[in-house]
């Protein structure tokens, strides 16, 4: 399973550069596609990435494994109003 994060149509945003590759909760995989490189996030019981203290240095990779989470948790809300 993986997720990349789109913006727009320019191919070279930042957002377009990190996709979640694996998502096994409590951990979240972001590989950055420029360098190759997978970070690894944990997410809390309330489905928030927890604190880590390193998040200047992956503050990219960061925002696109909360953007996967939040987009994952608004499918699920939908899915649940509609049954």
């Amino acid at each position: 399973m993986w997720f990349a994060i789109a913006c727009g149509r320019n191919p070279h945003t930042v957002k377009n550069m990190f996709e979640v590759t694996v998502y096994e909760p409590p951990r979240i995989f972001v590989r950055s596609r420029r360098t190759g490189e997978t970070f690894k996030f944990l997410v809390g019981d309330d489905g928030a990435l927890v604190n880590d203290g390193a998040r200047s240095d992956l503050g990219n990779a960061r925002r696109s494994a909360i953007e996967y989470l939040f987009q994952r948790r608004r499918a699920q809300e939908t899915e649940s109003q509609v049954l």
